[in-house]
């Protein structure tokens, strides 16, 4: 398979059974999905068509009010001087739009079944775009952050939250490598670079980066 963010030719390095279920018998199929690790950029992926389709529903645990304030906290530190607009990517049920438009003007939720696309949002009109636990659902990313990039004002931010592979151990055996909850592509520090290599890169940990629009 052709690595979706570097074209680097990735052989299959594993399967990850995949649980579905026939729409006429009702029964569980139980499929074997196929994922490679690119040798170059080091993302693990799979291209597999029968991969289900999966929802960001912005679980619970992920939006507790503490855990919001500090993501808030730290996009106003790392954000442009004077935060406007704030646009939460993969919004789901759209908890953290409620929480973050106390504190902001005008806070956008953007998810596969809203009615507003990340392509109608104006180009240069947007101070920062909050990305958590989204980026390793999209198979082919690069036109979204090239998105990113463009209705982003200069010196605005993505705020962005993901597992990378780096840290998760042996991917065979890791809980967040899974087709059944639509993790078709998860990154390494280096993929994700390479993917916003138009953004100046800042690690706050393991978990979270800041990409800067320069």
């Amino acid at each position: 398979m052709i690595c979706p963010i570097c074209n680097t030719n990735s052989p299959v390095s594993f399967h990850k059974p995949n649980y579905t279920v026939d729409k006429y018998s009702k029964q569980q199929i139980i499929s074997g999905i196929c994922y490679s690790i690119c040798p170059n950029c080091k993302c693990c992926f799979t291209l597999d068509e029968f991969t289900p389709e999966t929802h960001n529903q912005c679980d619970k645990p992920r939006n507790l009010d503490n855990v919001n304030k500090l993501r808030l906290e730290r996009i106003e530190h790392y954000g442009p001087e004077n935060i406007e607009t704030v646009i939460d990517f993969g919004c789901g049920n759209e908890q953290f739009v409620d929480f973050a438009s106390v504190f902001f003007d005008e806070v956008i939720g953007i998810d596969q079944d809203t009615k507003l696309q990340l392509n109608h949002v104006l180009s240069n009109s947007t101070d920062v775009i909050n990305c958590v636990e989204v980026i390793e659902h999209i198979i082919q990313p690069k036109e979204v952050i090239e998105d990113f990039y463009r209705v982003l004002k200069p010196g605005g931010i993505v705020y962005l939250e993901s597992s990378f592979t780096d840290f998760l151990g042996d991917p065979l055996n890791s809980e967040y490598i899974d087709p059944n909850i639509g993790h078709v592509l998860v990154h390494s520090r280096k993929s994700i670079e390479m993917l916003f290599e138009k953004f100046e890169a800042k690690w706050l940990n393991q978990n979270v980066c800041i990409f800067k629009k320069i």
